[in-house]
């Protein structure tokens, strides 16, 4: 068998990467080592009730949204039910020790106005930073169309800039609750603010005060219309079925090697951790010098999730209201805290928002670190492996105490009776590890931050190119424009198509 490019990966990278690419005419194979398409933004179900792990909402797809754009250029839009957030939607913070809770609602005009009203000594910093993010987003071609394409180089280059927290600091901002708030984003990119990228920062945050929506069945329904357009435009789907071997001669790709199959190809995609390709590829294709600096990568934090179902009453408020714990005395992902009782958390009722189905569950997600977890053995992490972790009955008893934990602080600070809720499923650290092939089970890949530089889509090797969240930036946004950047590498240039994109809106 004989195909041009050989993509590795089902999340919304690589789904998009072989959406682009076929509408470039190429032949495409996907390969997903799970038997479900979809990786993080895919659905489960238990007991009936459907849960999504990593979609809870999405910007980019207003008017001259660049999501909207790509989507629109794909033809997947038509199989997308897109309902927009409506004006009292909002993320409300619950910010610790001060008992102060502030509604966050997805429009920089009252954003502004809102803070300004609650840290009226404040107002001068809060226009500045306000400013400022809007001033960078502006300056980059995918929010502001009228601009001219950067090069792959200028893009990665402008990560390295001024932490978020200086950047705060230098504006004279005082109030720690206030720095809480302006911050609060890292929860949708895992990096806190000492080292948090200004510009990462700006890109997740324009994104969601620029609008923010909901997809009807939630992340399941982006990846089920991705599938009916793959399969339209001829890319061959491969589930459960794990690459194993890229073959390179002479510093180029020239086939892969499944479990079943050996394929012949001119290129290979990769959009899972830059880390694990290395098990893919012989020894000697990569410098010494690279392949320590793919291990070594810093990855952002684990999520510990709790998913539950409780009567409507008790959650019908936060059918558009997201709810966040924080504490302005520690990192929002602070690895010595990720145990206690004042660490962050997350509260959102998916589930409400497909009122077709009238599910009433909701999910709550605190930070974790995988050196947190108790009871565990034999870690390691191999292709095709996904169940290679000893798990004893501490590591049990260890999610039942922190699952208790994390009811106590839902009963107390939302009013949602520990008794009054069903827990149908937890996961760990150790759950994104083996469902995701995603080491020390990191949610957002490796950390974007000032301190160390993202592998770019180019490689050394010809044909052999890298995707997704841990290239470009984290969410379904980011992992998108990660596509759309490889892709504009593989053909000779972004122009080429960037204009045809744009015309789509």
């Amino acid at each position: 068998m004989k195909v041009n490019t050989v993509v590795i990966g089902s999340g919304i990278s690589g789904l998009t990467v072989c959406a682009l690419l076929a509408r470039q005419g190429r032949s495409v194979v996907l390969f997903e080592a799970s038997n479900k398409i979809g990786g993080s933004i895919r659905r489960f179900y238990r007991k009936g009730y459907a849960f999504d792990t990593g979609f809870h909402y999405t910007g980019g797809l207003g008017e001259k949204g660049v999501l909207k754009a790509i989507w629109s250029y794909l033809d997947i839009i038509k199989y997308l039910k897109i309902v927009p957030f409506p004006d009292e939607a909002c993320d409300e913070l619950f910010i610790e020790p001060s008992h102060i809770n502030f509604k966050v609602h997805f429009s920089y005009t009252r954003f502004e106005q809102d803070l300004i009203r609650k840290f009226p000594r404040e107002e001068e910093g809060i226009k500045r930073y306000l400013g400022l993010i809007k001033k960078i987003c502006n300056q980059i071609p995918f929010f502001n169309f009228d601009l001219p394409l950067l090069t792959p180089s200028d893009l990665y280059n402008r990560s390295l800039t001024h932490s978020l927290l200086d950047t705060i600091k230098s504006l004279n901002i005082r109030s720690k609750t206030l720095t809480s708030i302006l911050s609060y984003p890292i929860f949708f990119y895992g990096v806190p603010p000492k080292k948090a990228s200004l510009l990462a920062h700006s890109m997740v945050t324009n994104a969601f005060l620029s609008g923010t929506y909901w997809i009807r069945n939630g992340g399941q329904g982006i990846i089920d219309a991705f599938i009916k357009r793959l399969k339209e435009l001829g890319v061959e789907i491969k589930a459960n079925n794990c690459i194993n071997k890229i073959h390179i001669k002479n510093d180029k790709v020239w086939a892969v090697e499944s479990n079943d199959q050996f394929i012949y190809t001119d290129n290979v995609v990769y959009t899972g951790h830059p880390s694990l390709l290395l098990y893919m590829i012989p020894n000697h294709v990569f410098r010494p010098a690279y392949i320590t600096r793919l291990k070594e990568l810093e990855n952002t934090p684990s999520m510990f999730i709790v998913f539950a179902t409780a009567e409507q009453k008790y959650i019908e408020r936060y059918k558009w209201h997201n709810c966040f714990l924080l504490n302005e005395d520690i990192e929002l992902f602070s690895a010595q805290d990720s145990n206690k009782h004042e660490s962050s958390l997350m509260l959102t009722a998916l589930g409400l928002r497909d009122s077709h189905k009238k599910k009433n569950t909701f999910c709550l997600l605190r930070p974790f670190y995988f050196y947190n977890v108790e009871g565990i053995k034999n870690i390691s992490l191999k292709l095709c492996q996904r169940k290679s972790i000893y798990k004893t009955h501490r590591y049990y008893d260890w999610k039942n105490t922190v699952t208790s934990c994390i009811l106590k602080i839902v009963e107390e600070k939302w009013n949602i009776p520990k008794n009054k809720v069903e827990v149908l499923e937890t996961a760990s650290p150790i759950t994104f590890w083996e469902e995701i092939m995603s080491p020390e089970g990191a949610v957002y890949g490796i950390s974007h931050n000032i301190y160390q530089f993202a592998p770019t889509a180019r490689t050394k090797i010809s044909g052999l190119w890298l995707s997704g969240q841990s290239t470009l930036m984290p969410g379904i946004v980011g992992a998108s424009l990660s596509a759309l950047m490889t892709v504009g590498e593989m053909c000779g240039g972004l122009s080429n198509f960037w204009e045809r994109i744009k015309n789509c809106l």
